[in-house]
This record gives structure tokens, sequence and C-alpha cells, in this order.
């Protein structure tokens, strides 16, 4: 497309262009780039939705992996697994309102 200057002598004026028809090679060409482009459009939004499906489950393979990895860990290596050990006071936890009162003995201690 070609604009014609804005010069009334010549009989162009403003806005006006010149469409240039298209030859026949090159309309068929331009629909088998539409058609190819349609198809590879298609097939990429096959994959991405495939990968997202993937990127969706994975999380749940990945943590029966390592449930099972810590399970075959724990039955190699039993002294490493963390036990609670017992006639140790558990941590305790105090409120900072209460404190006077626990420390004078009559509140109740809460226990996590």
């Amino acid at each position: 497309m070609e604009t014609k200057p804005a010069d009334p002598e010549k009989g162009g004026g403003a806005g006006k262009t010149e469409e240039k028809e298209l030859g026949t090679c090159q309309a068929i060409c331009f629909a088998i780039m539409d058609f190819l482009a349609m198809i590879f459009r298609g097939i990429v939004a096959c994959f991405r939705a495939i990968f997202h499906c993937i990127r969706a489950r994975w999380y749940h393979v990945k943590e029966v992996f390592y449930d099972l990895w810590d399970a075959w860990d724990a039955c190699l290596h039993p002294y490493v697994t963390k036990r609670p050990v017992f006639g140790v006071d558990r941590f305790l936890v105090y409120d900072s309102v209460k404190s006077q009162s626990v420390r004078e003995g009559k509140a109740k201690k809460e226990r996590f």
C-alpha cells in the first residue's frame, strides 16, 4: 500500500490509499502460511496443556518420593531417626499478662 501525497492539483486527497492486488502465487502462499500457523498454534497449545498438567501433579509425586526416601533411610539407619526423649520437660509457654500470677503459682501453665 502506497499513500499518495495530498496534492489537490494531482488529484490526491488526504487519507486516500492505493491498494495493490495480490498475485495468485502470493495469495496461495499466504493461505498456506495461515494454515500452518493455525496447526502450529494448536500443537503449541497442546504441549503447554500437557506441561501444565505435569507441573501440577509433580508436587505430589515428589512428596511421595521424599516420604519413601525418609522411610528407607529410617529403616537403614534407625539410630538417626528422631524419637522423643523421656524424662525431659517440655517447652512451657507463659503469657506476659499472666506471668506474675504464674510466678506466684496461682495460674496454670500451658504445655505445647
